[in-house]
């Protein structure tokens, strides 16, 4: 990547939107290579970064993939679509290294959780779905143990008998299959907040792959991603509008 891609240096000269611009054009140029590209490319032969719609200062939609809006409770009412409102949030970085693990069973998201729980008033045994970031099964089932949604040692348990699966007994987890199902786009952390998103506002069978009996009757959430080495971690508690 770092061989296609032309930063313009910051100056007078060179906006934001310059060096989105360029960045966006060397990129696109390689991508043109892999046949996985094609879709994006009819997308792109019709939009440009010129008449694409405008996200926030130099970036545009098709520039950002991803785009989650954060708005104050005033905006949020005057938006088409219904809000989800976050009611707690934490974050926590335990380690720089793998070798400063003091335990490979746990991560900062015991103490992340316990941040956005507290801000929240509410605690695990509220929440009627989980988003968990899942590089691997192992990822996913210590999240849950961290998140306080199992005992620890039990992480398992979550998904034991398809309880977290649909129609499951249990609390519904990741619902648009996770980043081993799903999709994993490098910075999966976004897809979670989307899918979080779309189940709590009542929409989830209307994106993405968002086939009949994918909408879940969820109204709190509890959204975990982890990054670095299992050493940072952000959580949040998202509920419905009423």
């Amino acid at each position: 990547i770092s061989a296609g891609v032309h930063v313009v240096p910051h100056s007078a000269a060179a906006s934001p939107y310059d060096c989105v611009v360029s960045v966006l054009g060397q990129v696109v140029a390689f991508a043109k290579l892999v046949p996985r590209f094609v879709w994006l490319f009819v997308f792109a032969r019709r939009t440009t970064l010129s008449t694409s719609a405008l996200v926030a200062a130099a970036l545009r939609r098709i520039s950002s993939v991803i785009p989650v809006i954060v708005a104050s409770a005033e905006k949020a009412r005057s938006l088409r679509t219904r809000p989800v409102w976050v009611a707690g949030a934490g974050e926590n970085t335990s380690h720089s290294s793998m070798l400063e693990m003091g335990d490979f069973t746990a991560t900062s998201a015991a103490s992340s959780a316990a941040a956005a729980y507290k801000m929240a008033g509410m605690g695990p045994g509220e929440m009627e779905l989980a988003m968990i970031y899942d590089s691997f099964t192992i990822t996913a089932a210590i999240t849950a143990e961290m998140l306080g949604l199992t005992p620890r040692g039990e992480g398992p348990s979550l998904w034991a008998d398809g309880k977290a699966g649909p129609g499951g007994s249990g609390i519904p987890v990741n619902t648009n299959g996770g980043g081993l199902s799903f999709s994993h786009s490098g910075m999966y952390g976004m897809m979670l907040l989307v899918e979080a998103y779309r189940q709590l506002s009542g929409t989830a069978e209307d994106g993405v792959n968002g086939i009949a009996g994918k909408q879940t009757d969820a109204k709190t959430a509890v959204v975990n991603g982890t990054g670095g080495n299992l050493s940072t971690t952000g959580t949040l508690v998202l509920v419905a509008d009423d």
